[in-house]
C-alpha cells in the first residue's frame, strides 16, 4: 500500500446491504490485560516468648510467632521484623523467614536482669501476601501489634522458688 491523502472508504449517504471491511485494530504498545496479585491475607496466630538467663547478670529474650493465611494455612517463607527497646538500647531484629510449620523464633539481644524490653511490630511480608493484623492473636485481651495493644511488655525470667 502507497500512502494517500485520500480515504480509502468514503461514507455513502445510501445505505448498502454489502458489508463494508473495516480497518484492523493497530496493535498497542501497552498491554490490555494487566495480571492481577493474589493478596492472600496472613496473621499472627501464636505468639510466645521465652526468656533466658544469660550469666547471672544477662537474660535473652527469644520471641516465638507463627503466621497462618486463610483456610488454616501455614505460611513458609513469609519474612518478619520486629522493633525492640530496652534498658538504653533499641532496634529492629534482622528479617527472619517462617519456616515449613508457619513458624519463626527470633531471639532480641541480651539485656541486663532490670531492664525491661519493649517489642513493637515492623514488617511481615511475602509475596502475594498482605498482613492483616486485625485478626492476630489475642494478646492482653486485645490484638497483638493493634492499636490497642502496640507493644509486648518482656521482663526478665522468673525465678525459681
Amino acid at each position: 500500500l502507497v500512502p494517500s491523502s485520500s480515504p480509502l472508504i468514503v461514507p455513502s449517504s445510501i445505505p448498502s446491504s454489502t458489508p463494508v471491511s473495516l480497518p484492523r485494530s493497530i496493535p498497542s504498545s501497552t498491554p490490555s490485560f494487566m495480571p492481577s496479585v493474589a493478596t492472600t491475607k496472613m496473621w499472627i496466630k501464636k505468639l510466645r516468648i521465652a526468656t533466658k538467663m544469660k550469666g547471672s547478670t544477662k537474660y535473652q529474650p527469644i520471641i516465638k510467632l507463627k503466621i497462618v493465611a486463610e483456610r488454616k494455612q501455614k505460611v513458609q517463607n513469609a519474612s518478619v521484623t520486629l522493633d525492640w527497646a530496652g534498658g538504653s538500647k533499641s532496634g529492629a531484629t534482622k528479617p527472619k523467614l517462617t519456616k515449613k510449620s508457619g513458624s519463626v523464633n527470633i531471639k532480641l539481644p541480651k539485656f541486663q536482669l532490670a531492664d525491661v524490653v519493649t517489642l513493637s511490630f515492623n514488617d511481615i511480608s511475602k509475596d502475594e501476601y498482605v498482613y492483616h493484623g486485625a485478626k492476630n492473636v489475642l494478646y492482653d485481651d486485645c490484638r497483638l501489634f493493634s492499636t490497642e495493644c502496640p507493644v509486648v511488655t518482656i521482663r526478665k525470667p522468673e525465678e525459681d522458688n
